[in-house]
């Protein structure tokens, strides 16, 4: 497999002039957005000039490098992992359980909901967000419960952190049934957890 920018520069150095995106897609049988994308990376590397929009030319140090057989890759430069979102109610319920250790949802929520928070789409939020940790391993259900406030209250279950990697909050990857942590990088599958 050859890489785009390579064989739009193949291309440009067998012409020996300016040719357009579209004479570009043509030679190489590419999309002119890949066209586009690649030949953005060629000019950021100073193997091609964009002589005028849409127009490109081979440049001697592009020359140089197709001659030495030079790769050229098109694609992200930075972590390409899933993006941690701040402020969530999520982030601000994982700094609440590194912080307390134990204790049970309505406790951990008590310190994180804010002004304009749904209390019931957090209490669901929190009671997901808690259940895929316990099914990673990062936090385990203590024995017993804690006494409820009604007289018919079966009791609050209480849980326990086990693994705490750092401050960024696990990411859940529901699809691929997993759990992301960027503190680490790892993923951890998730297991059926005992109710």
């Amino acid at each position: 497999m050859t890489w785009p920018a390579n064989r739009i520069l193949r291309v440009l150095a067998a012409l020996g002039a300016a040719a357009t995106v579209q004479q570009i897609a043509d030679a190489t049988g590419l999309t002119a957005g890949q066209v586009w994308d690649a030949c953005d990376t060629l000019v950021r590397n100073k193997l091609a000039t964009r002589q005028d929009r849409g127009i490109y030319v081979i440049t001697a140090a592009g020359v140089a490098a197709f001659a030495d057989g030079k790769t050229i890759k098109c694609g992200p430069k930075g972590p390409t992992g899933p993006k941690v979102k701040r402020g969530t109610l999520r982030e601000r319920l994982w700094r609440a359980i590194r912080k307390e250790r134990k204790g049970t949802i309505g406790n951990f929520l008590s310190l994180v909901l804010q002004d304009g928070d749904n209390e019931t789409k957090a209490i669901e939020n929190a009671q997901k967000f808690i259940c895929v940790l316990c099914q990673a391993g990062y936090m385990t259900r203590l024995p017993g419960k804690q006494q409820g406030t009604a007289l018919s209250s079966t009791g609050f279950t209480r849980y326990i952190l086990v693994v705490n990697n750092g401050p960024l909050a696990p990411v859940i990857r529901r699809v691929q049934r997993q759990l992301y942590d960027p503190n680490t990088g790892e993923t951890v599958e998730l297991k059926e957890v005992a109710k």
